[in-house]
């Protein structure tokens, strides 16, 4: 998922993912560049993605910082 991240709500993405995440996809989603480090969090969270595209304000918490550690999730 890419583009504006204040389009729509990361929930409404949900069921397209799993659909592809099923397929066998790897998992991409642009979060943390305009809506924070909570934005990374709902993504890994809700769809269960393998990348964060921009992640710049992963390093403003360390829970989110955690989390990516812990779950081997790639930032671009």
């Amino acid at each position: 998922m890419a583009g504006d991240e204040n389009f729509g709500l990361t929930k409404d993405y949900k069921y397209s993912f799993d659909l592809a995440k099923e397929s066998g996809l790897k998992l991409t989603s642009h979060a943390g560049e305009l809506k924070g480090h909570n934005s990374i969090l709902e993504s890994i969270n809700l769809l269960n993605v393998n990348r964060i595209g921009h992640g710049v304000n992963s390093f403003k918490d360390e829970k989110t910082l955690k989390v990516l550690k812990e779950k081997n999730i790639i930032l671009e």
